[in-house]
């Protein structure tokens, strides 16, 4: 953890989260903090009553209404059907789409980097899984200077500075499923006579 930051968030809820990636995709360097031990506020699935194990989610509805610049400005998509096995196991598909404005040509064309991954994870009833992935790596070297000081030694020192940055987006997911009824299906056998 750094010691500065240009912003601090308190609350790790839905505008929270949004909040911190505006601001990060700005450049400034965010500090997200939460009191929970999980993230999302009401959009998060909990469990309402003590005594009887179904999830419900506050807020997801309201959620699902985001307008769509703002899912647009964020470039993130992600897209999950899950399918319910006969013993509780959950398989989900995933797509995964990705989309950042990356730079600019010298002609002040935009340069839009789009990544995306398909895949799929077998899950147990309750069981986390991380889709973890680097998103970007930029990596910016510049020089200046009087040309040709550079290359002398001693007045290199003084003369010329040199800058040297990276920047490292990563993105982690946390899918956990959770069945809320996943009641036994027995046929029962059927006998066909000719009467």
């Amino acid at each position: 953890m750094k010691s500065h930051y240009d912003v601090v968030i308190l609350g790790a809820g839905h505008n929270g989260l949004v909040a911190a990636s505006y601001l990060g995709k700005a450049g400034l360097s965010v500090l997200l903090l939460e009191k929970n031990d999980y993230i999302g506020g009401a959009t998060t699935s909990q469990k309402v009553f003590p005594d009887y194990d179904a999830r419900l989610s506050r807020y997801s509805y309201l959620v699902s209404l985001f307008p769509e610049k703002i899912i647009r400005d964020l470039g993130l998509n992600l897209k999950a059907k899950p399918i319910v096995h006969g013993n509780g196991d959950v398989s989900i598909e995933l797509n995964l789409q990705v989309r950042s404005l990356t730079g600019s040509t010298t002609n002040g064309q935009p340069i839009i980097s789009n990544r995306e991954y398909q895949g799929s994870i077998n899950l147990k009833d309750g069981e986390p899984a991380a889709v973890a992935g680097q998103v970007s790596l930029t990596e910016q070297r510049s020089l200046s200077g009087i040309p040709g000081l550079g290359q002398i030694p001693g007045l290199n020192q003084v003369m010329v500075s040199n800058s040297k940055s990276a920047q490292n987006d990563e993105l982690l997911i946390v899918i956990t499923p959770h069945v809320l009824s996943n009641t036994t299906r027995s046929t029962e056998e059927i006998w066909i006579t000719a009467k």
